[in-house]
């Protein structure tokens, strides 16, 4: 989890980032401002930061708001526990599975 970006989102912050991994996950849909990765990284990130600079306070207010939504959306309690569970179950479903044998006891 990239939480230094999840944290900024909490808060409605612009995010500047590079598109990879879970920042790239977290500042799709235009919650953020995303940096390609390229052969040239420095370059790339400055030209996020200056698309980021040259936002109008109410663009700004805009992206900080779509980020806080996508956070809340992504980090949802109950689908995150959902979907821990679902993995549980999957990994429990694999025959020798250690985790498997704790299910056993548990229940």
């Amino acid at each position: 989890w990239p939480y230094t970006c999840m944290e900024a989102m909490a808060h409605a912050k612009v995010v500047v980032g590079f598109d990879a991994g879970g920042v790239g996950e977290m500042l799709a849909d235009g919650a953020g401002i995303l940096c390609p990765i390229t052969d040239d990284l420095p370059r790339s990130l400055a030209a996020g930061l200056d698309r980021a600079a040259s936002l109008s306070g109410s663009e700004r207010e805009a992206m900080g708001r779509r980020a806080r939504t996508r956070l809340e959306s992504l980090c949802d309690n109950t689908r995150v526990a959902s979907a821990r569970v679902e993995w549980y179950r999957t990994i429990a479903k694999r025959r020798r599975s250690p985790l498997r044998r704790v299910l056993r006891r548990i229940h």
